[in-house]
């Protein structure tokens, strides 16, 4: 009997609602609203019914993608470098290693952040630019490889990272617009 009323409680405590919202509500709550702002934005800027481009409607497109990959590039040896360097630093300057984690951080967090962005970024940036505005897409994918490129800096050496968000957000909202731009394009000239 004292076994089952442990399990019982053990059960209540868990089972019990939290005294604080939690995470998830959060940022379910910021994503239903930042997605409401974009979508109603998107609703209102496009005006043409989605069709397929042409290559040359999406040539500027191209030169965005281009210098995208040449970025991300730069961002995966730099760290695969930074793998070989950073010990011998170390050892040149007669430092423990593990002081210079932060920047080793820096050099793993930026293409891991890349790479996370990478797939979202492309999706909505070719459907976009492909079906609903080249040129526009051309524009937005051009600021998102302005912030994608600052993103080392904003991240910075040292555990407070307040300018990060300066380079992240900035590109989860052309991601957010773009997508949002594909369907309300479908929405109101397809129906």
């Amino acid at each position: 009997l004292q076994a089952w009323v442990t399990i019982q409680k053990r059960a209540q405590t868990t089972m019990a609602a939290p005294s604080e919202p939690t995470p998830g509500l959060i940022a379910g709550g910021v994503l239903v609203v930042l997605h409401t702002i974009f979508a109603t934005a998107a609703y209102f800027t496009t005006s043409t019914a989605p069709q397929l481009k042409t290559a040359y409607e999406m040539k500027y497109m191209v030169f965005v993608a281009v210098i995208y990959y040449f970025i991300y590039n730069l961002f995966i040896f730099r760290q695969g470098l930074s793998k070989q360097l950073i010990p011998q630093y170390a050892k040149k300057v007669d430092r423990d290693i593990s002081e210079f984690q932060d920047m080793s951080n820096n050099f793993n967090r930026t293409p891991l952040n890349a790479l996370e962005q990478m797939g979202p970024f492309m999706a909505s940036f070719w459907l976009y630019g492909g079906f609903v505005n080249p040129m526009r897409a051309a524009y937005i994918g051009a600021a998102y490889v302005f912030f994608f490129a600052i993103y080392p800096i904003c991240y910075g050496w040292n555990k407070d990272k307040p300018l990060l968000l300066l380079s992240t957000l900035p590109r989860y909202w052309m991601i957010c617009y773009m997508f949002w731009g594909v369907l309300m394009s479908y929405i109101k000239f397809t129906s």
